[in-house]
């Protein structure tokens, strides 16, 4: 059965957003943000053609799919499954910050595929 696997860079970044958007906007809205994350994260599952490669702005390797006026989600597909990789506001220096975070990235796909 496919299946989500998180990042401990992930799983941050959706308690961060949280937090930042409760702070910002209250917590109703915090909460859409969430569900909206998490229906990027079933679609990018569901699919294998979801999501857009970008290689100028953001990565040549991973997918990432932008909820309007919100936050940017970045993902790798693994056979049938979904390995969640960062995510934050829209505007950041993307392909930056993939460049600097790719050893983890690449060390948590590679035990991910052995697990498997």
């Amino acid at each position: 059965m496919p299946d989500i696997l998180y990042t401990p860079r992930y799983d941050e970044d959706l308690v961060r957003i949280y937090k930042y958007s409760v702070r910002k906007w209250g917590k109703p809205v915090a909460m859409r943000t969430m569900d909206q994350i998490a229906e990027v994260e079933q679609k990018a599952l569901a699919d294998p053609d979801f999501g857009k490669l970008d290689s100028r702005y953001h990565s040549p390797i991973y997918r990432y799919a932008t909820i309007p006026n919100s936050q940017t989600v970045f993902f790798h597909r693994l056979g049938e499954n979904v390995v969640m990789i960062t995510a934050g506001y829209k505007g950041r220096a993307w392909n930056l910050l993939l460049q600097r975070i790719e050893p983890e990235i690449k060390k948590f796909i590679k035990e991910a595929e052995e697990k498997r």
